[in-house]
Formats: structure tokens, sequence, C-alpha cells
């Protein structure tokens, strides 16, 4: 689609999705894993920053959530707060574990939480996005995962839902290709969130 869009417009890729960049920030994920220990974590994460890095993502779902924090805490005092710190947690955790941790984690000024709970509940997501709405870090729930017009459905419908019910930020502009509905054609989808899980299971 891409293609035909750059071929209908007559412009390259490169400037039909943005401008070609000298330069763009970029984050380390290779350093954070959860069996590393912490002065490891630690000493990858300067590393990284002396190398020019802009960030780290970090691994969390250590057995209790005190294991994270100090985990967490060691690389934020190590690095100061010009570097960015990401968490994935591997969709580990249930909606209120996911809920706990992410709470957990406010005080080390975090990018953003990844792939807190599983990637395939919508209304799980939507539920963290509601019991965290006064958290400013970003909870992303691993969107490169849904791979279908249906699952893409259910999360932009969960997205819509959310800030008609004001706990979630606009989303940026998105329409699936194979979408089956019109960018302003989610009343029935919003009808089956509002109704509940039953409504979700897969055709």
């Amino acid at each position: 689609l891409w293609d035909l869009r750059c071929r209908k417009a007559g412009l390259p890729l490169h400037v039909m999705a943005g401008g070609a960049q000298t330069r763009i920030p970029i984050y380390s994920t290779e350093g954070g894993w959860l069996h590393i220990d912490t002065r490891a974590l630690v000493d990858d994460a300067l590393a990284v920053k002396a190398e020019g890095f802009g960030g780290t993502k970090i691994k969390v779902g250590r057995s209790h959530v005190s294991e994270d924090v100090a985990r967490l805490g060691a690389v934020r005092e190590a690095v100061g707060a010009g570097f960015e710190i990401m968490t994935d947690a591997n969709q580990a955790f249930t909606v209120s574990e996911a809920i706990r941790r992410a709470r957990a984690f406010e005080p080390f000024d975090l990018a953003w939480d990844a792939a807190f709970q599983s990637s395939f509940d919508a209304l799980a997501a939507a539920a963290m996005e509601r019991a965290l709405g006064g958290v400013e870090v970003p909870h992303y729930h691993k969107g490169e995962l849904v791979g279908t017009s249906r699952r893409f459905d259910e999360r932009l419908t969960v997205a819509l839902l959310g800030m008609r019910n004001n706990f979630l930020r606009p989303p940026a502009p998105m329409r699936h290709p194979s979408s089956a509905y019109e960018p302003d054609d989610f009343r029935g989808l919003v009808e089956r969130v509002e109704s509940g899980p039953e409504l979700w299971d897969d055709e």
C-alpha cells in the first residue's frame, strides 16, 4: 500500500514517510534481559549511553515487584535524568499485577511500559489504561502482534471507547488496510466492547 501511495503521488518512500534524516534517536535492547544481574544491567546502560544511545530497554517480570524496582532504580541512579529507560514484560502479568508494577515504576521516569499483559486481550488493555489514567507513562500493548483486521478493529475500538470515557490519550491516526470498517463506523464495535468479553471470542 505504501508503494501504491508513492506511485500515485510521484514521491519516493522516504519523502512520503516523513522525509530523510541524517540522524535519528535510537535505544538499546540488548543489555536489559531478565536474567542479567543488576550490576551488569547498570554497566550495560552506562556503556550504551557512552556510545551515544538515547536510552535502553529493560525487561521486567522478576518474581517480586521489589526486584524490578531495585533493578530499575539502580539503572536510573547510574544514568541520570537525561537518558530514557523503557520496560518490557513480554505479556507476563495479569491485569492487577500489571497495574501494581506500573505504579511501582512511576518514580523512575520511564519512557514507556510495553506488553505488561496479553497483547490479544483488548479489554485487559482498556482496564489497565482506565486504572492508570493519572499515570503519565504510556503503556503499549505490543500492537505488532495484532496480525488480523479483527484484532486491529478490537484495539482501535477500545482506544475510541477510552477517549470517549476520558481514560486514554488520543492515538496517532491509524487504519488497518484490510479493515472491514470505515473510519467513522465504529458504533457496532463500541457496543461489542461495552457488552463484555464474551463477545470477543475469535470468529
